[in-house]
């Protein structure tokens, strides 16, 4: 049962490498529970990957980069997303970022994948590729293009639990 908990919340939160097919991925995720900036990082052999996030009222914003072998950092991505319903715990606003980001380990944005319970405002900028405005649904996995362009590649309905 702990190693279920520490797994939802890797997979949560930070940037998790992920083994698939011959090379791999990355999950790019982040959540805020202030207005704090946070920042997550992963080395992978040379590699340096970075999320730099913060949140503005309820909107998380993310800028991925990564810094191989010592070189100058190359950003990834941007991303904008409208946080997931504020909650209110202890006085306290509380906001999670309902998409996570899908990169192979080179650090190019395969797709996006909603995780929250509710439809998510986003928008993402990959290279210089102009922003992608998208709504995404719990479970929907959109592929985006190497020319910024997405395309809604699977979509899974929700069903809450009940109490």
């Amino acid at each position: 049962m702990i190693l279920s908990l520490l797994e939802y919340t890797a997979r949560r939160v930070g940037i998790v490498p992920e083994p698939a097919g011959m090379s791999g991925m990355l999950l790019w995720s982040a959540a805020h529970a202030s207005s704090a900036a946070t920042n997550f990082t992963q080395q992978l052999a040379k590699s340096t990957f970075v999320l730099e996030s913060g949140r503005e009222g309820d909107t998380t914003t993310a800028t991925a980069t990564v810094v191989v072998g010592g070189a100058a950092r190359t950003e990834l991505f941007k991303l904008s997303c409208r946080a997931a319903a504020a909650v209110q715990k202890s006085g306290a606003e509380t906001a999670l970022v309902g998409v996570r980001v899908v990169t192979d380990v080179n650090g190019s944005v395969a797709s996006v994948v909603g995780i929250a319970s509710e439809p998510q405002q986003v928008t993402l900028a990959v290279g210089q590729a102009t922003a992608v405005a998208l709504k995404v649904a719990p479970n929907e996995v959109w592929a985006i293009a190497q020319d910024g362009k997405a395309t809604l590649q699977k979509a899974t309905p929700f069903v809450a639990p009940h109490d």
